[in-house]
């Protein structure tokens, strides 16, 4: 690939203060890739789903990073066969350092609730790109009736995904209304999937909040 890219510009190309920016075409995102999969596998996509894309999000945490766009649209796959798929988290165009995320942001059926209640005073962590993946993860499953395409204001969203994860323990972890107790993407990289994928150090992770 990068030797095509080279014979493509020139060589004399590369000495210039305009960089060029590739990224390899995928196989769709996530909407497409739900309304292909069988009824009865959006278990198993939504755990792969989980699994990978916490993976990318505790890597961010672990530099401070917010990437405040996490849904459907903006993860990616790559079809590997045999019913396993590589996910990828795209779209950074409104990611931020936590201490510089000031702005509004975000699509409303996933936005984390801290975003409307204190909107301006409350800082922008990690953790609500946590709330936006618990939300990605309602709309992916189609047993949940997720998005809420009838809310007209932003508590109706917020009590439909309250209703959807409730007595779902992984879920509800990630989608707890105060960013104090909800789980970060390291604590639930630790839970269900033993340690597999943490950037942040073990020893650094609290236990989770019951």
């Amino acid at each position: 690939m990068y030797k095509n890219i080279i014979e493509y510009l020139g060589h004399e190309d590369f000495h210039t203060n305009t960089p060029l920016i590739s990224m390899p075409l995928r196989d769709g995102n996530l909407v497409s890739l739900a309304d292909l999969v069988g009824p009865g596998e959006h278990d198993e996509l939504c755990g792969l789903v989980a699994e990978q894309i916490l993976k990318a999000l505790d890597y961010l945490a672990f530099y401070g990073m917010c990437h405040r766009g996490v849904k459907p649209d903006n993860i990616l796959y790559t079809n590997l066969g045999q019913k396993e798929f590589l996910f990828q988290l795209a779209d950074f165009g409104m990611a931020s350092l936590s201490q510089m995320a000031v702005t509004s942001c975000g699509t409303n059926w996933y936005q984390a609730p801290e975003l409307y209640q204190n909107y301006g005073k409350a800082p922008q962590t990690p953790k609500m790109d946590v709330w936006s993946l618990a939300a990605t993860i309602l709309a992916t499953h189609h047993s949940f009736p997720f998005p809420p395409f009838h809310a007209r204001a932003y508590h109706e969203v917020f009590e439909a995904v309250q209703t959807c994860v409730a007595g779902i323990p992984f879920l509800k972890r990630m989608a707890a209304e105060d960013p104090e107790r909800r789980a970060s993407a390291a604590q639930m990289l630790i839970a269900p999937f033993q340690d597999i994928g943490l950037t942040t150090p073990r020893g650094h992770v609290p236990p989770l909040m019951l």
